[in-house]
């Protein structure tokens, strides 16, 4: 029996752990229960669906597959809560769960519904059948991005944590509830959110039912009559079916229009999560993320967190709320865009949708796209057109599709991303990764842009000139990012720094928060002996905001530790440096150190900052060149 509302499998989902159901088979007896208390609730029959059969098909060992994601095409979901059914590892919890909630979120009622009574409820209606330790509360919570509220049924009493029963006493529950009251409360939250999806779909696509259409006999009747009425009476069925036809299509294939309070904010692309359980696929999700970000750079009105600064919070990026250090306030963004991956046979399903930064609140959910599994490319180019057309939909002109460029290929995009964790540390394993990435797809921009600025950091120039040309030849209508950072490699590598710093300002006003923005505007600005400036575009970070895992992060606090030593502010500079461990720390950080301790005249903290060199056993190079330079600044003072 399919749903009450057209476009459902079911109207109810029972979501348990088998091992819940077995001795007094509690979640059997409930669902007879609520069957019966439905009976008496709704004139309608509202049908539901649970694993009855342990032989269905629905175990923990197997996998999702098309039928399941039809069946949880439902109306209200409910997981009966137990201490076992918070698990990870389970099928209940990963392709039942957290299957509805991603389906759910991204059709038309979405997950939340506005009740009669002017509230908002959770399609998720949870049943808890034991208290549950905090672990578990927690874990739910994060999946649902909301707090843990259900309807429970659950008997306390000294030293007893168990389900409840339908013969116990009010009077000898601590927790003082009634079985059957519990299973009427369950019934009437079902009816009003049924009361709520249905005052939902009453929008103006919905066809009322006001004046019920004529069964097919009646209109049988009217067209014997007269064929004036026979050709009325078809028009009229002609007319039902189109506008039928127009309301199922706009309810369940529509695509959302985005609205200005959201392409007015600043956008941070979360990579996809993988939910293929193919770990060979693990780092698309990073790539269709990267790839959406650039192109999203290229819409003039649009602010974009860039990538790079996502990968460095990413670990803040939970949602909802935080302690001042959440992935909101690290990164400036106000809105995210989070999606998922799944595979259905040959395809690949990716799931979107836009939440509130700060509160984690869906906004909006977008069409799910759909992809071979054999054409990644593909399927990453779609994603970025469409979330392109999506921003451009509206006021926005500085979209232009001639610019748009194939994604690269999986393989040369896993060797760039490897590559990225030697920049400025091993060149030669850096120029390696490089040249891997360049030979998988040699019309990937960016790894030749960073194969540039690694032969620049080196000195090579010539050969750095002779990349440049290769580029100019190859690449001859980058997207403006891309374009962009071309450009300030060219003139930083000639010794042009005015215009390398006019050239990184350009990206630099699109993402201040982005680490290596930041850092190249501070450079060049310090270069040119301006180092107020520097402090003002290194300052747009919050220093405990970078993720600091190669030395080469740390050319961001000792280029903002040098700014402020030049304007006299020696506290704020070792606070500044005091960010970076000494175990990550570069010859530089350590000199710059002792360098502020001799400004201060603090010779104790310069013994100090030696022996604690010595301490950590870094006695080679660090040790030598910090002592080296503490005797050279001496030398000068005669």
């Amino acid at each position: 029996m399919p749903s009450i509302i057209s476009g459902y499998s079911y109207d109810i989902f029972i979501s348990y752990r088998q091992k819940d159901n077995k001795g007094d088979h509690w979640v059997t007896g409930f669902i007879d229960a609520l069957k019966t208390e439905l009976e008496s609730t709704f004139k309608e029959d509202i049908s539901i669906y649970f694993d009855e059969n342990p032989h269905d098909g629905l175990h923990d060992h197997h996998s999702v597959d098309d039928s399941l994601r039809d069946k949880l095409r439902c109306l209200i979901f409910i997981p009966v809560v137990s201490r076992t059914y918070c698990d990870p590892k389970s099928f209940a919890w990963d392709q039942e769960f957290k299957v509805f909630l991603s389906q759910a979120a991204a059709d038309f009622y979405g997950l939340k519904v506005k009740l009669p009574s002017g509230n908002v409820a959770s399609r998720v209606l949870t049943v808890r059948i034991h208290d549950l330790p905090p672990e578990d509360v927690k874990l739910f919570e994060a999946e649902t991005h909301d707090v843990l509220r259900s309807i429970d049924f659950i008997y306390k009493g000294p030293g007893i944590n168990r389900s409840l029963l339908p013969s116990d006493k009010k009077e000898e529950n601590a927790n003082h509830t009634v079985y059957r009251d519990q299973v009427n409360k369950v019934a009437n939250a079902i009816e009003e959110l049924i009361s709520g999806l249905r005052q939902a779909g009453s929008g103006p696509h919905q066809v009322h039912a006001a004046k019920p259409v004529a069964n097919s006999r009646e209109v049988k009747q009217e067209m014997q009559k007269s064929p004036i009425r026979k050709i009325a009476a078809a028009t009229i069925i002609l007319l039902a079916l189109l506008a039928a036809g127009w309301w199922y299509w706009t309810r369940f294939h529509k695509d959302p229009i985005l609205p200005d309070s959201i392409r007015q904010s600043r956008i941070a692309v979360l990579p996809f999560e993988n939910k293929t359980n193919d770990p060979a696929l693990d780092m698309l999700g990073d790539m269709a993320a990267d790839w959406i970000i650039q192109g999203l750079m290229n819409l003039d009105e649009v602010q974009v967190v860039s990538y790079q600064t996502i990968k460095d919070n990413i670990q803040y990026a939970s949602l909802g709320g935080g302690d001042g250090n959440d992935f909101a306030k690290r990164t400036g963004a106000q809105k995210i865009v989070k999606g998922r991956i799944y595979k259905q046979g040959d395809q690949l399903i990716v799931q979107t949708q836009i939440l509130d930064a700060n509160t984690g609140e869906m906004e909006l959910a977008l069409p799910e796209i759909k992809g071979k599994s054999s054409d990644l490319q593909g399927l990453v180019k779609d994603l970025r057109e469409r979330m392109m057309t999506k921003f451009a939909m509206a006021k926005i002109k500085s979209w232009q599709p001639q610019l748009e460029t194939n994604p690269p290929t999986y393989e040369a995009f896993k060797y760039f991303e490897q590559a990225q964790a030697y920049f400025g540390v091993d060149n030669l394993k850096c120029r390696e990764l490089l040249s891997k990435a360049i030979a998988e797809d040699s019309t990937y921009a960016w790894a030749y842009i960073n194969m540039g600025f690694t032969l620049a950091n080196e000195g090579r120039i010539e050969k750095a000139d002779s990349l440049l040309k290769e580029m100019d030849r190859r690449f001859t209508n980058l997207p403006f990012v891309e374009k962009t950072y071309l450009e300030v490699l060219r003139e930083s590598s000639h010794g042009n720094i005015q215009g390398a710093l006019e050239q990184i300002m350009i990206v630099y006003q699109k993402d201040p928060k982005q680490v290596l923005n930041s850092y190249l505007a501070g450079y060049y600005s310090s270069t040119l002996n301006r180092p107020a400036d520097a402090m003002n575009y290194l300052s747009s970070i919050d220093p405990g905001s970078i993720e600091i895992e190669q030395s080469a992060t740390t050319w961001w606090y000792y280029m903002f530790a040098r700014a402020l030593i030049r304007t006299g502010q020696l506290e704020e500079a070792l606070r500044i440096l005091s960010f970076v461990p000494d175990e990550k720390a570069t010859n530089s950080h350590f000199t710059t150190r002792a360098y502020i301790y001799m400004l201060k005249k603090q010779p104790d903290s310069l013994h100090s900052l030696v022996n604690r060199l010595k301490a950590l056993g870094l006695t080679g190079n660090p040790y030598s060149v910090t002592c080296n330079a503490i005797a050279q600044k001496y030398a000068l003072k005669n």
